[in-house]
Formats: structure tokens, C-alpha cells, sequence
């Protein structure tokens, strides 16, 4: 098993724990310092080797072939760490012909929706700016810029999806199974939605799901 980015090192000591002969555990971070004593104290030493490098720099004599690719490259948005990138190179530089990849294909979902609440809760961010008497300065004349620069942030965090405007989402499949590292580089989604009744649109919410097997 290979685990790209293993972090504290929790998804090789799961599979040393199910029955893996071998764990290759990478991490380029510092954290792998404590992944180190996690696989010591659990006395998975023998069967767990950490590197402490990069996938890329990782030499084809270092390791194995392996049967089983495992991550967790999932960012914002899917694709916003650029970790499945690496889960990629990872993929074709050392999982066999046939190995499994968990996870190993991932859709994002694309749905308008009408949240006056968060809408509101923006606008009172950028109040300040609305404001003529500022200790004897006017600074309305900056309040759309502000405003219009507060509306481009993206939201991070769970919505309810109550407020979806529509009932069925524009979504992009992703294979990573066969999905080229350029490919996730730049992409395009067409979004196009029949909204059954006049509206206000305040956003795109955005979630992906994962397949693991």
C-alpha cells in the first residue's frame, strides 16, 4: 500500500491494521516527525515505511510497485490544495497495472442558490464604509467597492440546501483512475439550469462526493 500524504499517518496505520504486508507512508511536511512516533508506539515499524520527501522526488528504487493507492488529496472545492496532482504521479509512477485507488473517482456538483441571510450578513460586513460623518470624513464613495470586493469572497462551510433555486445540479466527473495531471490543471463547466419560478440568485453552492473503492 502507498499512502500519499500521510499526514499523522492515521490511513497507513489503518491498513497495517487491516493486513497489509508492506505500508509506504509519504509526507513531505514536519509532521511526519509524529507520524513516526505514532507507527513506533503502535509497533507497526516493521511494516510501515515513512519518506519524508515528495512524491516526485521519491526514487523508482526506493519503493515497490504497490496493489493499493491510498489519500486523502481532497481540497476545497475538490481540487483547491492541488494534492491530486500529486495523487496522480503518485498513481503512475508506482501503483501496479490494474491496483486499486481509494478514492477512486470524485463528481462535483455545481447548484444556484438564494440565501438573503448570508446575503445580509455580507452587507453588514462593509457598513463601516457606509458611513458620510467618519470623525468629520465621507467615505460612501468606497462603499460599492467594498461592497462589490466583500460579494467576490468565497464562502467556506456548510449551506442549507433548502436554498437551492433548482432541483437538479450541473456536475463534473472525475476518474483518477485515468484522469491525465493536466487535465486537473484547468477545466470548464457549462452551467445551465431551468429555475422553475423568478428568483434571486445570491450564489453557486458547491460540494463533491468521493468513491472509495
Amino acid at each position: 500500500v502507498l499512502d500519499v500524504g500521510t499526514g499523522s499517518g492515521i490511513l497507513s496505520l489503518f491498513a497495517a491494521h487491516a493486513g497489509a504486508k508492506k505500508v509506504y507512508a509519504i509526507e513531505t511536511s514536519d509532521i511526519a516527525y509524529y507520524a513516526q512516533k505514532l507507527i513506533d508506539s503502535n509497533n507497526y515499524q516493521d511494516t510501515i515505511v515513512l519518506l519524508n520527501k515528495k512524491v516526485e522526488d521519491i526514487k523508482e528504487n526506493e519503493i515497490e510497485k504497490v496493489d493499493i493507492l491510498i489519500s486523502e488529496p481532497l481540497g476545497v472545492m475538490l481540487v483547491h490544495e492541488r494534492m491530486l496532482d500529486t495523487y496522480i504521479i503518485a498513481r503512475d509512477r508506482f501503483l501496479k497495472e490494474g491496483g486499486k485507488m481509494i478514492p477512486s473517482s470524485s463528481t462535483l456538483y455545481f447548484m444556484p442558490f438564494c440565501d438573503e441571510t448570508l446575503y445580509n450578513n455580507f452587507k453588514m460586513k462593509v457598513e463601516f464604509w457606509n458611513n458620510s460623518k467618519f470623525l468629520g470624513v465621507d467615505l460612501t464613495s468606497l462603499y460599492e467597492d467594498a461592497l462589490s470586493e466583500k460579494m467576490k469572497k468565497v464562502v467556506i462551510g456548510p449551506y442549507n440546501p433548502k436554498c437551492h433555486v433548482c432541483d437538479i445540479p450541473v456536475s463534473k466527473y472525475f476518474d483518477f483512475t485515468s484522469i491525465k495531471a493536466e487535465d486537473l490543471l484547468e477545466f470548464s463547466v457549462k452551467l445551465e439550469y431551468k429555475i422553475p419560478k423568478a428568483t434571486l440568485v445570491h450564489g453557486i453552492g458547491c460540494w463533491f462526493d468521493a468513491v472509495l473503492g
